[in-house]
């Protein structure tokens, strides 16, 4: 955590003979999960121990993974027979493992890029949280998935500002670049911290061109709190950040930098103290 030691662990699938296309890694408490939603497959280990044993293989097809318990996760993926993104939960030891919500994504337009968003989940109250790319909307689950509370951001863009053609083949593609409300995010202890893309009414615009604007919310509360910059020089255009009770950790292009929260932040967690929010 501070940046003083170094690790190096293998990760050896216990079988690797697929068409692979987007493997990801994942770490959950002392658990790490190797996967490709294309293939589809995920592969389960211990911290520490190089052999990734196969967890669910052909079960479900997904676009992102995330854990809800140690052998459950909440998925999203493409529902054919609704022709739109959908969320669901896929239990991989179970007789029926998968569960799809096929209502919980409201369609709009094309189904796909209008309902793109990102999915998280909280471990320390529960909350699953899907933020959209394209418009100013939150949606607040329960582990099962059970819509509690849908709010809006402090954009203004409540309709996807996108434009969708069909090919030849049937397959649909953006015809212009989307604008895009909301980039990262990550959700901890109560709190969603979102990568703003817009620039607010009162931002200064040469601060806001060489900053990442984080805003963050409280989804215990359902709203907005306030928004803080993170200095970017170099103008990375991506960036990855990770939160715990006391630091965020920022990646940033080949650097990661560490920050200490200032106390009003850490004031609406569910459990952490801190100090301020400097560059260490």
């Amino acid at each position: 955590m501070n940046f003083k030691a170094t690790k190096e662990n293998r990760v050896l699938p216990d079988r690797y003979n697929f068409d692979f296309k987007r493997v990801q890694l994942k770490v959950n408490a002392q658990n790490y999960y190797l996967y490709d939603g294309s293939v589809p497959v995920i592969y389960q280990g211990i911290l520490g121990n190089h052999q990734a044993k196969t967890l669910s293989l052909g079960q479900a097809y997904f676009s992102q993974l995330v854990n809800i318990s140690k052998d459950a996760f909440a998925i999203s993926t493409y529902f054919k027979d609704s022709e739109k993104q959908t969320l669901g939960l896929l239990n991989p030891l179970q007789k029926n493992p998968l569960n799809l919500k096929s209502g919980i994504l409201g369609k709009t337009n094309d189904g796909i890029f209008d309902t793109d968003g990102q999915l998280h989940f909280d471990p320390l109250t529960q909350i699953a949280v899907y933020v959209h790319y394209y418009k100013n909307q939150l949606l607040i689950m329960d582990d099962h998935l059970t819509v509690k509370a849908k709010y809006k951001t402090i954009d203004t863009i409540s309709i996807p500002q996108i434009k969708v053609s069909e090919l030849s083949d049937g397959k649909k593609k953006m015809s212009k670049p989307p604008l895009k409300v909301n980039k990262k995010a990550f959700v901890y202890a109560g709190l969603l911290f979102i990568e703003s893309n817009l620039i607010g009414k009162f931002e200064d615009r040469d601060r806001w061109k060489n900053s990442f604007i984080i805003d963050v919310y409280s989804t215990v509360k359902q709203g907005y709190i306030g928004s803080f910059y993170l200095p970017n020089p170099k103008k990375e255009k991506k960036v990855q950040f990770h939160i715990t009770d006391q630091h965020l950790y920022v990646l940033t292009g080949n650097e990661i930098i560490k920050y200490r929260f200032a106390q009003n932040i850490t004031q609406h967690f569910i459990a952490g103290e801190a100090e301020n929010l400097n560059q260490e």
